[in-house]
């Protein structure tokens, strides 16, 4: 029995360390480089590398969410109590 650790498409990933030829390919390599020393992905296995990353898109999707979707609410809410404290504004629900 034959237990493979990887799939062979995340052994096909072209994740190579030489620079590109053209100038937007190079930059964007460029970025990559800069950000996978950053975080020292650069070490890891393409598998683990994935993981990683996945799990970085994943809290930043939740710091979105809860941006977009808790923080009107929370700076509305301290701009009453502001005006309750420096003003004496406000409502009965504070």
């Amino acid at each position: 029995m034959v237990v493979h650790t990887t799939r062979p498409w995340l052994r096909s990933l072209d994740l190579t360390y030489a620079p590109p030829q053209t100038s937007v390919k190079r930059f964007f390599w460029r970025q990559r480089m800069r950000f996978e020393t950053a975080f020292a992905i650069s070490m890891l296995e393409p598998w683990e590398k994935i993981l990683v990353l996945l799990l970085l898109l994943a809290l930043s999707q939740i710091f979105l969410v809860g941006t977009f979707k808790y923080l009107p609410h929370h700076l509305e809410f301290l701009r009453q109590r502001a005006m309750f404290y420096l003003e004496g504004i406000g409502s009965d629900d504070l």
